[in-house]
């Protein structure tokens, strides 16, 4: 059975003078500082204009939906609040991430490997 989705999706359209814009990873009340360290050291240094509109919305549990071309960091839209979590309480919150393709489940994985690897955070590709 289907559990009933209660939260409304939002769909962000916002503009760049929205206070749900994150201009800098460092500092950020919602990224446990290892997670900046970690960023810093995989040469991630400022957010790009997708992770800038979408992080703190995720963070705040909000639903998300965003377009970028490849590369341009879609995947720590996503990440960064679920790994956040499994730092946080690791017992009680597991993730599951579902893609169409096998090549984009490895390079995830890849990705999520490398900012949780510090914690002992690991992913798994079936």
């Amino acid at each position: 059975m289907f559990r009933e989705v209660t939260r409304v999706l939002s769909l962000l359209f916002m503009d760049d003078t929205s206070d749900n814009i994150l201009t800098e990873f460092q500092g950020c009340r919602y990224l446990p500082e290892w997670i900046s360290t970690q960023l810093d050291s995989l040469g991630i240094v400022k957010p790009t204009p997708i992770q800038s509109k979408t992080l703190l919305p995720a963070f705040e549990g909000r639903d998300i939906i965003g377009a970028a071309q490849t590369g341009q960091g879609k995947t720590l839209c996503f990440a960064l609040p679920i790994i956040s979590a499994l730092a946080k309480d690791p017992g009680a919150f597991k993730a599951l991430i579902l893609t169409p393709t096998r090549e984009l489940a490895l390079q995830i994985a890849e990705q999520c490997n490398a900012l949780g690897a510090s914690q002992g955070i690991r992913t798994i590709c079936l």
